[in-house]
């Protein structure tokens, strides 16, 4: 189980705040587990609101294109609706994943730390 937490620190997955870095609390693998879920939830969320904004877009633009076609119409107002609908749903839950942060996290609510990448790019 080190071994993978210690490949997994080095790829950059975890955070650098959760790797036992010198002077960098050290916690434990639950708690590196709960965070890089709720920050990968935190990106999931915000990916999913772009997706339903563009989705709202989408209707509001066949809404305003087919102006002379009620069929189309129609399709553009449910797209709308819809779209409203998921925004809505997906505010709300990014505010719950939000909670659930501030209130099992130690460092309340702070933003989640972010999950690194390593450099593929020469530089």
């Amino acid at each position: 189980m080190d071994q993978i937490f210690t490949l997994l620190c080095n790829l950059g997955v975890i955070p650098k705040e959760l790797c036992g870095i010198p002077g960098i609390p050290h916690y434990g693998p639950f708690m590196v587990f709960l965070i890089s879920f709720l920050s990968f939830l935190n990106v999931l969320v915000k990916v999913i609101i772009a997706l339903a904004l563009v989705f709202f877009l989408w209707g509001m633009a066949l809404f305003i294109l087919n102006s002379g076609n009620e069929d189309k119409r129609s399709e553009g107002k449910q797209k709308m609706f819809w779209g409203i609908i998921a925004l809505a749903v997906m505010i709300a839950i990014w505010g719950i994943v939000r909670l659930l942060a501030s209130v099992f996290l130690p460092f309340g609510g702070a933003p989640l730390p972010p999950i690194f990448l390593p450099d593929v790019l020469p530089r």
